[in-house]
């Protein structure tokens, strides 16, 4: 019972959360032009359509290669009761850990079917099989490791190198994925640029950025990390802690949020609200936590 009253109360802070988007803050007269922040904003967008022609046949190649692979696997579920093959395919992300552990479990618990199956895994049958899958994931490897997102974002498996510590925040999955994370980051980053200078400031982004790959640095992912999400969030809570009283503009988003709503039923018409950052931001990194936590 306490399990899904959690639940409800995470997806009302969630659609709560959502509601708002930040547009800028009270301090819309600054002492200098934020040229920082606006070239980081422009190198995102340009970068993005630039490469957005090659990065969409790359995927697309990648995604033809998965799905053969598996659609092999599916038809030959046998295959799986070979260690080397479960970490093969985890490691390029088409089963999880958990999978390949469920599977390894079963086979544990069952001896006979586990005896079965390593007679079976010693024939030609699957032999032939185990070659025929080795071409697919060369097949695959080679694609995924000429693309721009594992030479320039930051690659998976432990195989990164120090450049993409720095080049991932400029690659983005999508136009959403993009425009989403510049407009958090102009709300807030113009007013940290005038505060702290242009230098210290840029200094600061970049290593917000690097830091933001530790996670993938502890628990390689399978994919290549890509997005400027972990640097925004270091620039948000700088601001958090810099100046926690600065008032957030936020839009309220019009119709589809239950916020949009209840303003409506008590009379309130305004979509722009000021709100002050503490509050925001704060809510901002719960509903991160939140979104891990649903997500793992």
């Amino acid at each position: 019972m306490s399990s899904i009253l959690l639940l409800i109360l995470a997806v009302i802070f969630l659609a709560i959360v959502s509601s708002f988007i930040p547009i800028g803050n009270e301090n819309s007269t600054v002492r200098r032009l934020p040229w920082i922040t606006f070239s980081i904003m422009a190198i995102n967008v340009l970068v993005f359509y630039v490469t957005l022609p090659v990065v969409g046949a790359q995927q697309n190649e990648l995604i033809k290669l998965g799905t053969r692979m598996e659609q092999f696997v599916q038809q030959h579920k046998e295959l799986l009761a070979d260690e080397n093959v479960r970490k093969r395919l985890t490691e390029i992300g088409l089963i999880t850990k958990g999978e390949a552990d469920d599977i390894a479990e079963h086979l544990k618990k069952s001896s006979e079917i586990d005896a079965q199956y390593k007679e079976w895994l010693r024939g030609i049958e699957a032999e032939r099989l185990r070659k025929e899958l080795d071409q697919m994931l060369i097949a695959f490897k080679d694609a995924a490791q000429e693309s721009l997102w594992y030479k320039y974002g930051f690659a998976p498996n432990g195989n990164w190198r120090v450049h993409q510590l720095i080049t991932a925040a400029f690659l983005h999955g999508g136009a959403i994925h993009l425009f989403g994370n510049l407009i958090f980051f102009f709300a807030i980053a113009f007013s940290l640029e005038d505060l702290w200078g242009r230098g210290v400031f840029l200094g600061f982004y970049l290593l917000g950025a690097a830091a933001s790959c530790i996670p993938s640095l502890v628990s390689p992912e399978a994919v290549p990390s890509i997005g400027a999400s972990g640097a925004i969030s270091a620039t948000m809570g700088a601001f958090l802690f810099r100046l926690p009283k600065t008032k957030i503009k936020l839009f309220c988003i019009p119709l589809i949020t239950p916020v949009w709503w209840l303003r409506l039923l008590c009379g309130h018409r305004k979509l722009i609200v000021m709100v002050p950052g503490y509050i925001y931001l704060a809510s901002y990194f719960i509903a991160q936590v939140v979104y891990w936590y649903f997500d793992k």
